[in-house]
């Protein structure tokens, strides 16, 4: 087990998992289970998912809404901060608290535990629950799960998650309280902290909440079916187009344990073969089919299969692939694999190697995988040692071993016996018939040869033509987050924020004040749409010399607009930083545009393409500019003034950052020059309410109704970011209403969203929105509830003292334990900075929600929800 991960067992069984490289800020507290859909006897379909909607809904000690309302006052967020999910050989519970925070680690392991061990159904709960699962079922359509369609002509075909309509309506109280209480097993579960927790603490805790679970009895529950022992041979695997046609060929073996070197090197012999076939097929196959795949896969927990899947051409027929396929299994058996071969797709294994990194998910994944199966979690570093060992072991011999012992074993073969492809002829008897004689089919030997320039050699750094910069010392450095984030201010005005996260990508974004808004609106369509060709060229890089250096490298460049705010990024690998940020340089001073013929060459591509496109949403004319000889010159200019506004601009790099990154930054953002033209058209935006509330009906694609109430006010004063954190506490507020009214007491709505929004520019104002979704037959009905019993009193009630701390909590939540989730820095923080002119650390957030009081809250509650003006937009099912 890799020396980060601590494993630890309880007396009564129970095992748990210490992980505490996490997300930063945050700490996942999860209990998997190997119970899944495939578990279930064909009288209990649906159960697995059913059991996992149900655990939200009330067990001995939080009855009812009692779990719901002790995770919101953690401040956790539906979807979010706790969820699960159930497929086909596990379900998953987690939930995501603040690190080490011991209290919500106590509580979040409380919850857990009842969820596991002490479920108490309610009967009018589960036929309530039933509804939204049978709505679930209704909205997936037909499945396309591949797990489903390779147990054809098993017992479980035709076996999904979700269940039936009928089986999910005819579930008992009882019926699922005895899958639960026969899977819910200490030996089907594991306990996964997965960030900083202290680690004395955490297995105190786990210790003193778990201990008293009693030990499994002898009753062992369900088991997944053995699919390993008879032969399939099914034509009901029904495409889903006419391009879509595929014959399967699945060999069905016990999975291997991947718990020590000789299996980990069968492992890779396992993959290796999959691979030379594939690409042994494409090359026999060309014509027939359009795409060629075989991998290591799984059908069931218990099971593993060699997994051929061959995708037809227009042209190609079943038979005329299956026998192509058994000529080349033909080919492999009778002569074997060249050591060139195997060498090759060894490379490739090994540069796939050379690229990966860790994410978070493959963490959790390894994990999973672990308790599952029993293969031992191994990080990229230790797999691409242990793969290169084993590599420089192999020979032609291993995998002749395991080919002769793959066709020996049963198989699934799946095809489509509705598809014009296939004929009477293409039966049972045929297809085992074939596989049986290889021996006598007539074969050459396979002449490998080495594609040129297929295996990628490591990319190397390439000079940058550009003069010599002189380094121009930040004036202002702050350390923010314990020095993870970095300030650096320069005297031309430029604000550069350091992220050094370690990545192997890195990142190197300006993010710009002033967007489309700002642009004059006869302009703001062609802008938008050349912003990327106008920076293709640069220094002494012409567009195609630009794009071989960048090539070279990997280094990728995005410009982009919204209404607000504009961005310009250049990313690529970390080891390459230097020459992105000298590329980012010249792309900032030194902008090759082109000329006038060539731009109109490019919106005239533009215009036609819509108009064939149909799409009247966004019209680009170049007609309306005919005789516009200074549209090219407008254009260029916006995009100069937009790129040297620096002081209206913040500048983020984020990766595995060099310990001369400083000095970089110096050299080639402290020496750009800053533009201090206020060019740019400016519109008024006139935010003052109408003399009565609003109501818009729009069309859409889908067939559900959506309702969204939007508020807006403008604001005198200056708003700041205590302002935005009162608004979102608000909006928090709003929506957990509306979900406890709409959804919970009347059951009405099937989803719902939220969400606020500072502008301070051009004028200062405040935004918010509250929506869901329901059926047509319910809409009028939601009006009058969200009038009477949603808007009104949020508009004038009094919070209470939970009100407040469930708000401040999600605020916490949003803001301090996900502050390094996702694009939340590079995006939403910055584009704060924007607005109020300071970079807050998560510390500093964490003490302005803290002050935060209930008169602050409940006064922007009372402002923003004037429901006598509003915009209510219904958006309505076409036809």
């Amino acid at each position: 087990m890799p020396s980060n991960i601590t494993v630890g067992k309880l007396n009564n069984g129970m095992t748990y998992f210490l992980v505490p490289e996490g997300e930063p800020g945050k700490v996942e507290v999860q209990i998997y289970t190997k119970v899944g859909a495939f578990m279930e006897r064909p009288d209990q379909h649906g159960y697995a998912h059913m059991i996992e909607h149900m655990l939200f809904q009330g067990s001995e000690h939080y009855p009812k809404g009692a779990c719901l309302e002790e995770m919101e006052t953690m401040g956790m967020r539906m979807g979010l901060d706790y969820n699960a999910h159930t497929n086909n050989t596990d379900t998953d519970y987690f939930l995501t608290i603040p690190e080490n925070d011991k209290d919500y680690f106590r509580r979040s392991l409380s919850i857990l535990k009842d969820w596991m061990f002490y479920l108490e159904l309610d009967d009018e709960e589960l036929e309530n629950e039933k509804k939204v699962i049978v709505e679930e079922i209704n909205r997936s359509g037909k499945s396309t799960v591949p797990g489903v369609v390779n147990l054809l002509g098993t017992s479980l075909e035709g076996h999904e998650v979700l269940g039936t309509k009928e089986s999910v309506r005819s579930a008992t109280s009882e019926g699922l309280y005895r899958f639960y209480k026969d899977n819910y097993r200490l030996e089907n579960l594991a306990l996964i902290v997965y960030g900083k927790m202290d680690q004395k603490f955490a297995k105190k805790t786990i210790k003193k909440l778990f201990e008293d679970v009693p030990a499994d009895s002898g009753n062992t529950g369900n088991h997944y079916i053995d699919v390993n022992s008879e032969t399939v041979v099914s034509g009901k695997a029904l495409s889903s187009n006419e391009k879509d046609v595929t014959l399967a060929v699945l060999f069905k073996i016990k999975p291997l344990v991947v718990n020590s070197f000789p299996a980990f090197k069968q492992d890779l012999i396992d993959g290796l073969l999959c691979d030379m076939m594939e690409r042994r097929l494409e090359k026999s196959l060309i014509g027939w089919i359009s795409q060629a795949s075989a991998n290591i896969g799984s059908m069931i927990t218990g099971n593993s299969i060699y997994n051929f899947r061959m995708k037809l051409a227009t042209e190609g027929d079943y038979t005329t692939v299956f026998d192509q396929f058994c000529q080349v299994l033909a080919q492999a058996k009778q002569h074997g694999f060249s050591q060139d071969e195997i060498n090759y797709c060894g490379e490739l294994r090994m540069e796939y190697f050379n690229r990966a990194r860790r994410s978070n998910s493959q963490v959790i994944g390894s994990m999973h995988n672990f308790i599952k199966t029993g293969d031992i979690p191994i990080d990229i570093e230790q797999r691409e040692e242990l793969t290169q060992r084993a590599i420089q072991e192999l020979t032609p011999a291993d995998f002749s071993k395991t080919l002769e012992r793959m066709l020996d074993l049963n198989k699934t073969i799946l095809f489509d016996s509705t598809a014009a492809a296939w004929s009477p002829e293409f039966n049972k008897a045929y297809i085992l018939g074939s596989l049986n004689k290889l021996d006598r089919i007539a074969t050459e030997p396979y002449v490998f040869e080495r594609p040129r320039g297929a295996v990628m050699s490591e990319l190397e750094p390439v000079a940058v033509e550009i003069e010599e910069k002189p380094v121009v010392p930040a004036k202002k450095k702050l350390q923010l987050d314990g020095g993870q984030l970095v300030e650096l201010t320069y005297p031309n005005g430029a604000t550069v924020v350091l992220r050094q996260s370690h990545h192997e990508n890195a990142q190197i974004k300006l993010l710009g004040k002033d967007g489309l808004k700002f642009v004059p609106e006869t302009d703001r369509d062609y802008l938008d749409q050349t912003f990327g060709m106008l920076n293709s060229a640069y220094g002494k890089y012409d567009e195609k010399q630009a794009r071989s250096l960048e090539r070279s490298m990997k280094i990728f460049k995005k410009v982009s607009f919204d209404d607000q705010n504009f961005e310009l990024n250049v990313s690529g690998k970390s080891e390459f930083l230097e020459q992105m940020v000298q590329v980012f340089n010249l792309m900032l001073t030194e902008t090759h545009y082109p000329n006038d013929e060539k731009v109109w060459e490019f919106l005239e591509k533009v215009n036609r393409r819509k108009r064939s496109e149909k799409d009247a949403t966004k019209p680009v004319e170049a007609a309306d500019s005919v005789g516009d000889d200074q549209l090219v010159r407008r254009l260029c200019q916006y995009d100069r003034l937009l790129k040297e506004n620096l002081r209206n601009s913040v500048i983020f790099f984020d990766g595995d950052l060099p310990e001369n990154i400083e000095e970089l930054v110096s050299k080639y953002v402290g020496t750009l020059v800053s533009s201090t033209s206020q060019s740019l058209v400016k519109e008024e935006i006139n935010l003052e309410p109408t003399d009565s509330a609003r109501n818009k009906v729009e069309s859409w694609k889908r067939d559900l109704a959506k309702v969204e109430y939007v508020f807006t006010k403008a604001d005198k004063q200056s708003l700041t970011m205590r302002d935005e954190l009162i608004l979102q506490g608000a909006v928090e507020h709003a929506h957990l209403r509306m979900i406890k009214i709409l959804r919970e007491k009347y059951g009405l709505v099937y989803a719902t969203g939220k969400r606020s929004g500072i502008s301070v520019d051009p004028v200062d104002s405040r935004m918010l929105r509250l929506a869901y979704m329901t059926d047509t037959t319910n809409v009028e009905r939601t009006y009058e509830i969200m009038a009477d019993e949603v808007l009104e009193p949020l508009s004038r009630d009094e919070l209470t003292d939970t009100d407040v701390l469930k708000m401040k909590a999600m605020l916490r939540s949003l803001y301090v334990m996900s502050f390094y989730e996702g694009k939340r820095i590079s995006d939403g923080w910055l584009k704060s900075y924007l607005k109020y002119g300071k970079l807050y650390s998560p510390s500093e957030l964490d003490v302005m929600i803290k002050k935060l009081s209930k008169k602050e809250l409940e006064s922007c509650l009372h402002q923003m929800i004037d429901f006598e003006y509003y915009l209510r937009t219904t958006y309505w099912p076409e036809g």
